[in-house]
């Protein structure tokens, strides 16, 4: 069978994606079977997942280009100690990592501060938009970004915005090129980066 240039291309590409899907999948089970060891827990509901925007909708939301885990400090109790499903812990500091295939693929390394009295609840995959929206520097209208150091941090700009977020006070993020992440130090580049933010 003679395939043109244009096919070629697009099973290139496919095959790139695919490719790439599995190694982030090896990437998050091993942030997943390190992350207590390393003072962290996976706090998504059934423990395995990633928040994700997808869509039927929109041909964008038909690949999935942002991936975003969410752990807290495992020293701190649980909000509900005697939930078995429910990971969420009684302190503001959510820690958040966006594999970000959007463009250059990035890794996007973030401390999000909440006021969390009122949650009940870890967050769960449908979140997404929640971590993802304060970590875009273009999203001007509903925050504004500031530099600290090595870090971006962004707050909202009014109440309603925080309380969109859920009741967000700021978000406090780095960005590293996800091609500078391996097996030897994705721990360094991820829990240590949490610790010292």
């Amino acid at each position: 069978m003679n395939i043109n240039s244009s096919e070629q291309n697009i099973e290139n590409a496919f095959s790139v994606a695919k490719t790439t899907y599995v190694n982030l999948s090896k990437l998050f089970s091993a942030l997943d079977n390190v992350s207590i060891e390393n003072g962290f827990v996976n706090i998504i509901k059934d423990q395995k997942s990633f928040l994700r925007w997808k869509s039927d909708n929109d041909p964008f939301g038909w690949l999935i280009n942002s991936f975003i885990k969410l752990y807290q400090g495992s020293d701190i109790p649980k909000k509900i100690e005697e939930s078995q499903s429910d990971e969420i812990r009684n302190n503001e500091f959510i820690y958040a990592i966006d594999f970000n295939l959007e463009e250059s693929p990035i890794l996007k390394i973030a401390k999000f501060s909440f006021d969390i009295a009122e949650w009940t609840n870890s967050p769960n995959v449908s979140d997404h938009w929640v971590y993802y929206w304060p970590l875009k520097t273009d999203n001007l209208t509903e925050f504004d970004f500031i530099e600290e150091g090595k870090y971006t941090k962004s707050t909202p700009k009014n109440k309603t915005i925080a309380d969109k977020f859920r009741k967000l006070n700021y978000a406090k993020f780095k960005n590293i090129s996800l091609i500078n992440i391996t097996s030897e130090n994705f721990i360094e580049n991820i829990f240590d980066e949490f610790k010292s933010m």
